[in-house]
């Protein structure tokens, strides 16, 4: 071993950061074991891997048990219970300090968890580390998925969106996750945002800023890519984490046009119109934005009538300014 291999597992003890790697999986053949290889190649050991199988009818556990490694184990469960299910099922079955969760059709880079240790170091009451991520499509094409850097108030950007990613890029105290119940059983989709949000309103969050994770977004059963499974996530981020925040403005607007997107991806034209139209009146400014987004809409019935009422909703807004700087004038010329 490496006089840098040593220093590095000397941190990792110093720092209590005892690591078990949890992977859900179901039908996972193709690539299990591209996934389990890289949580082996890392150059900080961890100390467990559970494998959480979810009733697959391939050949996913003789894969992984094929795997010759005292620290992997394997867990089936006796019916399908989903993902979330599955990740809490994983990680409440082991003892130690920190818990990694990776699905198992996607890869970290050698120095994953290495770099977590960094960030831990350098926020040692994090109770929570996120990784950021680079998104590989079908054809192999590869994009920085996630720019994350240090931000004083997390809650209020994960209101808005999800910029802390997926499952893959999270690890977590195992006292913290089990404070708040772990993942909710019964989400679909949106599992990952639900879970930060939570997260974030116990504690710090670290951000380990090299992209360590590859994500794949693949068009064979993903849930990323389910429409129904996707919208049934969101509403349930709007009830729970939006709808009560209702005297902050700027956070329900800001989101409205995120469900905006979303919902002209599904050809939903009414949901688009009514949540451009409520975030342009709680905040006018927004109007902008939803005029980019008529680009997707261009070839709806309706794109007319819409259109008409974005340009109004802009001319007014252009109308405002004018006053307003034009009333700012007027009062720098008195004074």
């Amino acid at each position: 071993m490496s006089n840098e291999a040593e220093a590095i597992i000397d941190r990792a003890a110093h720092a209590t950061f005892d690591v078990a790697v949890v992977i859900p999986t179901f039908n996972r053949a193709t690539t299990i074991l591209e996934t389990l290889k890289s949580v082996l190649k890392q150059t900080l050991p961890v100390n467990e891997i559970i494998i959480v199988d979810d009733c697959s009818s391939d050949e996913t556990v003789c894969l992984v048990e094929s795997v010759r490694s005292s620290i992997v184990r394997v867990m089936r469960n006796q019916t399908n219970v989903g993902a979330a299910e599955s990740r809490n099922r994983g990680a409440f079955a082991t003892k130690n300090s920190w818990i990694a969760f990776l699905d198992s059709d996607d890869v970290w880079t050698p120095d994953k968890l290495e770099q977590d240790l960094r960030a831990l170091e350098r926020n040692p009451d994090a109770i929570a580390i996120a990784s950021n991520h680079v998104a590989e499509t079908d054809g192999g094409n590869l994009q920085p998925a996630t720019r994350k850097e240090r931000i004083a108030e997390p809650l209020a950007l994960l209101k808005v969106e999800n910029y802390l990613g997926t499952c893959s890029t999270m690890t977590v105290r195992r006292e913290a996750l089990a404070s708040i119940g772990g993942f909710t059983p019964f989400l679909k989709s949106c599992q990952d945002w639900d879970l930060w949000i939570r997260i974030a309103r116990r504690g710090t969050i670290a951000i380990a800023r090299p992209g360590s994770v590859f994500y794949r977004v693949t068009s064979n059963a993903n849930i990323s890519l389910d429409g129904k499974k996707r919208r049934a996530g969101h509403v349930f981020m709007w009830k729970t984490a939006i709808r009560p925040c209702k005297r902050d403005t700027k956070t329900r607007s800001t989101l409205a046009l995120t469900f905006a997107d979303i919902a002209a991806n599904l050809n939903k034209r009414r949901s688009f119109r009514r949540l451009c139209m409520y975030s342009m009146k709680s905040k006018p400014s927004n109007a902008v934005i939803a005029g980019l987004m008529l680009i997707s809409i261009v070839g709806a019935p309706d794109y007319r009538t819409y259109r008409t009422r974005v340009v109004r909703r802009l001319g007014t807004l252009r109308a405002a300014r004018k006053v307003a700087s034009h009333r700012l004038l007027s009062k720098r010329t008195n004074d």
